[in-house]
């Protein structure tokens, strides 16, 4: 009964209102009296469709029976309830026609759609193919040309090398020949400035030769042993006073050698005691320059002998004094009766 009551008042509602329906593209939109339009959309799946439909009309047989009961075939609630019944079937054919509608517009655009993809395949595909055919090609005339490319740089390599050292070896020889020369030139040019250097040595060497110092060089000493006859070389072996260098120097107990070239002043003094003839010797550079001799007579008595030179000798050279004794003492041991002087007295001139 509520039902019934319920249903009636909608369709009151219903038609006080007078919606307008209408359907687009599967959607439903309704507009009322104050121009509000509502839109719905909804997938209605035409089986269902049917079923609801089958439904409805029970349920409207249901309440025409019921409508009738209440007020008859011709009262105004089952009138009303007819129409909306009746508006209700057509909107719900309207719908399943248009349902039908876009199932069949659906499979055609995917029909159409289906078409195009296989189209659309078979054409790039059909690029596809042309362009890697195309990149196939390039690259073999690329392979080809790159292979001509490198055989004409490669000519043009080794002409190049052969060009850069054929012009390397002719660079070569202009340079070293250059390089003689210039050699040449500069070992005249060293020589030449060496000769003077050399020459204004030399001379600075005479100019300060000439010009040395007011202190004398020279040696002073004696010989402690006696020597006991025969040849004997005068020993150095006590030195009483030595300014020597840098002019000469003693070299060992029995030689003196000169460190720069000049004029050297030797004296040799002994006092000797032999049983028949005494030599004195000067020795310079290897040669005895002076010899004296004395004749004993057989006696014992001490006799002096004496030397004395002044002998040009170059730089490094050797001099020295040398006695012979037939028998007894070659020299008196004290240095007051037996002594050897050297002294260094000027330069030699150029």
């Amino acid at each position: 009964m509520y039902r019934v009551i319920a249903l009636t008042a909608l369709a009151a509602v219903a038609a006080a209102q007078s919606p307008e329906l209408q359907s687009n593209d599967g959607s439903i939109n309704m507009e009322t009296r104050e121009g509000v339009t509502v839109t719905r959309r909804q997938q209605i799946s035409v089986f269902d469709l049917s079923n609801a439909v089958t439904e409805l009309r029970a349920e409207n047989s249901n309440l025409r029976v019921q409508m009738t009961a209440l007020g008859g075939d011709n009262s105004p609630l089952a009138l009303g309830v007819q129409a909306i019944a009746n508006d209700m079937q057509a909107r719900t054919i309207d719908l399943v026609t248009t349902a039908a509608t876009n199932t069949n517009r659906l499979n055609s655009l995917e029909t159409a759609v289906s078409a195009t993809v296989a189209t659309m395949t078979t054409t790039m595909d059909s690029r596809i193919n042309a362009v890697l055919g195309s990149l196939a090609s390039t690259a073999t005339e690329l392979t080809a040309s790159s292979a001509s490319t490198a055989t004409a740089l490669r000519a043009e390599q080794t002409t190049t090398v052969a060009a850069l050292t054929a012009s390397s070896a002719s660079t070569a020889t202009a340079l070293r020949a250059e390089q003689t020369s210039g050699a040449s030139t500069l070992t005249a040019a060293v020589n030449t400035q060496l000769t003077r250097v050399n020459t204004s040595i030399r001379a600075m060497t005479v100019t300060l030769a000439g010009k040395r110092s007011a202190a004398s060089n020279m040696w002073f000493g004696s010989c402690s042993n006696n020597g006991n006859g025969g040849w004997r070389d005068y020993c150095f072996n006590r030195v009483t006073h030595d300014t020597s260098r840098p002019y000469f120097r003693k070299e060992n107990d029995t030689r003196m050698r000169t460190i720069l070239a000049g004029y050297y002043h030797t004296q040799f003094h002994r006092r000797n005691q032999t049983c028949n003839w005494a030599y004195t010797l000067l020795y310079y550079d290897g040669q005895h320059r002076i010899h004296t001799s004395d004749w004993q007579g057989g006696n014992s008595r001490w006799r002096d002998s004496e030397n004395s030179m002044v002998y040009p000798l170059a730089a490094n050279k050797q001099f020295y004094a040398k006695t012979w004794n037939g028998c007894w003492s070659n020299w008196h041991t004290a240095w007051y009766h037996t002594h050897f002087f050297a002294m260094y007295v000027g330069a030699i001139p150029a």
